[in-house]
């Protein structure tokens, strides 16, 4: 706390020595921040706004440190919240959607759902082709017990990155999709000439896989456990080695008392905790390892699985 306070009182002579540009007043809101000043860092990120001296990534972090000041107050002031105008740009209006996701997600923090879901849908409506922001407010309304609508915000979220990964034209091949009927739409976005995988590219699929996880969440709590096996072998589908997906897939397979197809899956699950944890070494947090333990000892009685999982 010393640390920010000295380094706070130093930017602050900076300024009043006439060193005002972009990066002291970021680093002035940041040292504010983490000493819990909030409207200090606010009034000091809005003062860096105003300056032009710093790049994109640097203003997209200034904007989303400015948004979690601005959930951390108990209750945001017209002077201290930042005007969206109708002639912004394009960019800046993106700048001011990532504000308000950070907003959001510091109030979701905070268990203020009602603010949260209005700060997320402030993001969507400035930059509406975002697929975190909807994911975001499906997230919130899950919580909020609203899950027709959730499940809305969830199948934008996915439409939303499919398509981005259409755009970026990956067609490559993926040898281990199945040709059942509900992977048909996956398979048209997948299969093609080119190989190997972007990084941003990567990201969308992946996104996109944890969106059906979601909205598996939400489809569970309605009980309509046909459509919550659809979006597990979905997310499946994009990362065959999402483990929550398989063995979510396992459990609600389970739930519905199909037990053959439950014993069918058993190689799956021991074929990917061998391959995860054993032969690659994937440093994992202890949940997935509890969550292999349950599945081999609550389903398949395989204790001696079960027992080195939990062990782990």
């Amino acid at each position: 706390r010393e640390r920010y306070s000295n380094a706070s009182e130093r930017y602050s002579k900076a300024i009043e020595c006439g060193l005002r540009n972009a990066e002291i007043y970021i680093k002035k809101g940041d040292a504010s921040r983490k000493l819990k000043y909030f409207e200090n860092a606010i009034r000091s990120y809005k003062q860096a706004i105003d300056c032009s001296d710093f790049t994109s990534k640097e203003r997209e972090t200034l904007y989303i440190n400015f948004g979690d000041a601005l959930g951390h107050l108990e209750k945001s002031s017209p002077e201290l919240t930042p005007n969206v105008k109708d002639d912004d740009s394009e960019i800046e209006k993106q700048n001011l959607a990532l504000l308000y996701n950070a907003w959001g997600v510091t109030l979701y923090s905070f268990n203020r759902y009602v603010e949260a879901k209005d700060k997320f849908k402030e993001a969507i409506d400035l930059d509406p082709d975002e697929n975190i922001f909807s994911s975001n407010l499906g997230v919130v309304l899950t919580n909020l017990k609203d899950y027709d609508e959730a499940l809305e915000s969830f199948n934008r979220s996915i439409n939303k990155s499919l398509n981005k990964y259409k755009k970026q034209n990956n067609r490559q091949t993926v040898d281990c999709l199945p040709k059942h009927k509900i992977y048909e739409e996956l398979r048209a976005i997948l299969v093609g000439s080119n190989s190997g995988l972007e990084d941003s590219k990567k990201e969308l699929r992946l996104s996109a896989s944890n969106y059906y996880l979601e909205k598996a969440t939400v489809l569970k709590k309605l009980g309509q456990y046909d459509k919550v096996e659809e979006s597990y072998k979905r997310a499946q589908c994009l990362d065959k080695e999402y483990i929550y997906a398989l063995l979510d897939t396992v459990l609600c397979l389970w739930d519905k008392g199909d037990y053959r197809q439950v014993f069918g899956k058993k190689d799956d699950v021991e074929e990917l905790y061998f391959r995860t944890i054993k032969k690659e070494k994937r440093k994992l947090t202890s949940y997935y390892f509890w969550r292999f333990g349950y599945v081999f000892s609550n389903i398949f009685y395989d204790l001696e699985n079960a027992v080195e999982a939990y062990n782990t």
